[in-house]
């Protein structure tokens, strides 16, 4: 598996049944057209792989691809692990599209 980009982009995580008991708790007692923001830790994507190497016995992803090519990269991986060799690919597109600007949740003016 390949990360995209540098692995510093910050994302917000958090434990899923949080947020949903947390959604349902906004509707029953929130205030009327209320806004809420329902969010956990700001972790950098490599602390995210890091964790999730960590719980399922895996070492993080090492290998680093620019994010300016991981779209490239990550089509033609997809082509030659999947395709040509019957294998999972080392960057899916999915985790290739982590690395575009506008996959930041943190982004200024959001």
């Amino acid at each position: 598996m390949a990360v995209a980009g540098d692995g510093r982009r910050i994302y917000n995580t958090a434990y899923a049944p949080d947020v949903a008991r947390g959604i349902f708790l906004a509707m029953e007692r929130g205030a009327r057209c209320g806004d809420y923001i329902l969010g956990g830790e700001n972790r950098s994507l490599q602390e995210v792989w890091e964790i999730a190497g960590r719980a399922v016995g895996r070492r993080s992803p090492r290998l680093r691809v620019p994010a300016r090519l991981a779209p490239l990269v990550a089509v033609t991986d997809e082509w030659l692990e999947g395709r040509v060799l019957g294998r999972e690919p080392i960057l899916p597109r999915g985790l290739a599209r982590l690395a575009e600007p506008d996959a930041a949740p943190d982004r200024p003016g959001r």
